[in-house]
């Protein structure tokens, strides 16, 4: 270190610079990695600036933009970090102050920082994009259900979905759901499951902290989750937790009994909607009766109801009218031809044999009864009968002549 003789009196600026120069000069100072939590910290004119403190004390530290551009990760208040960088002296407050170049998670803000760039990572692939995700049923009757044995939320998503639907199926694939190997073995879980061809598949977890949780963020997990055939409803946690799975599931819930509720059809809420269907359909008939029973009134109004027989009234008249008609023109016409009959019958009664043998004239028959009209329709010899009106004279033909040799 310093071999100079002990100076007298020394101003202040010059003990500063001296100390400065020194921590400048020592390359144990330079590329230092101090490791700490981040406490006060602001930003002014490209810079950032914060306290790294530890239960012993704090540090003054100072991150240039020339130091940090673009940087993958930006501490925040309360943060565990590594700190790389120079210690420096500054001059005008003689306090010690940390130049940074490089700042990084440590512990649980590693985890975190890994979990941030994982996530960014699937979401470029698409592995959270809704076009990929699955449709769920909302009425399952068979459920696979992977979580931890004998836990809380086992015994939610038993209880819901017994509760919501008796006759649904369940089908449980135990796994360790935190710790070293949790994360195979709910990859295998769920596995099983899809093989097994269930309608969806529930993968739930009660709260915990974000270590609990860290199976959850997973990228094997992930993946395998986004190559299921069959739709996958993750609980995960409380509402605040989001993990990866959460992500890449077709559906993120706050908790197992939500879980169960969306893939289930509350038998309450059946009946109350069959009851309700119940009423609405009684109300419908009874909307239609009633409008069939009004339109009936305004029929049963009408004249031809009111009066069913006064609708042929008028026609009666005509009939009426009609039959006296047809009845005097028949008895006109019956009159007419029994008129005509009667000069017929009187035109053939004059000409009729009676009528000529009224008038004095005789008929003469032949033997055979015919009339004679000639003498040879009367043989010599041949009787004949003289037909008078009221007799009848036998007489025999002893010759011929004529009119005038009688």
């Amino acid at each position: 270190m310093l071999n100079e003789e002990k100076p007298g009196i020394i101003p202040v600026g010059e003990l500063l610079l001296f100390l400065k120069g020194f921590l400048q000069k020592e390359a144990f100072f330079h590329s230092l990695t101090i490791k700490g939590e981040i406490g006060k910290l602001s930003e002014w004119k490209g810079a950032i600036f914060f306290d790294l403190k530890d239960e012993k004390g704090f540090l003054s530290c100072s991150w240039w933009q020339s130091s940090y551009h673009k940087p993958s990760y930006l501490p925040k208040t309360g943060d565990e970090v590594l700190v790389t960088g120079d210690l420096t002296l500054y001059e005008k407050r003689g306090s010690l102050s940390f130049r940074v170049s490089t700042v990084t998670p440590f512990g649980e803000g590693a985890k975190l920082l890994a979990i941030k760039k994982l996530k960014e990572k699937l979401a470029q692939e698409g592995l959270f994009s809704l076009e990929r995700k699955k449709e769920i049923p909302h009425n399952a009757r068979d459920i696979g259900i992977c979580c931890g044995q004998n836990s809380a939320a086992e015994s939610d998503i038993r209880r819901n979905l017994f509760r919501r639907s008796p006759l649904c199926k369940m089908t449980f694939h135990y796994a360790t759901v935190q710790g070293k190997n949790a994360a195979k073995e709910i990859i295998s879980s769920l596995k099983q499951l899809d093989e097994e061809h269930h309608e969806v598949i529930l993968l739930a977890r009660g709260g915990g902290s974000d270590e609990d949780l860290m199976a959850f963020n997973d990228e094997e997990l992930a993946r395998t989750i986004a190559e299921l055939k069959t739709p996958l409803v993750a609980a995960i946690g409380h509402e605040i937790d989001v993990t990866i799975a959460d992500l890449v599931s077709d559906l993120r819930v706050s908790t197992p009994t939500a879980a169960a509720e969306a893939v289930t059809y509350d038998i309450q809420d059946l009946f109350l909607e069959v009851e309700d269907l119940h009423t609405r359909f009684f109300a419908c008939i009874n909307t239609y009766l009633n409008h069939k029973n009004a339109v009936l009134n305004l029929y049963l109004t009408r004249p031809i109801f009111v009066n069913p027989l006064g609708i042929f009234l008028p026609l009666k008249e005509r009939f009426d009218a009609m039959k006296i008609r047809f009845t005097l023109a028949n008895k006109k016409l019956y009159e007419d031809k029994l008129h005509q009959v009667k000069n017929i019958e009187s035109k053939l009664s004059a000409l009729s044999p009676e009528s000529v043998l009224d008038r004095g004239y005789s008929l003469t028959l032949n033997e055979n009864g015919e009339v004679v009209k000639e003498k040879k329709d009367a043989q010599l010899g041949s009787t004949i009968t003289i037909v008078l009106k009221k007799d009848k004279i036998k007489a025999r033909v002893i010759g011929y002549g004529k009119e005038d040799d009688i």
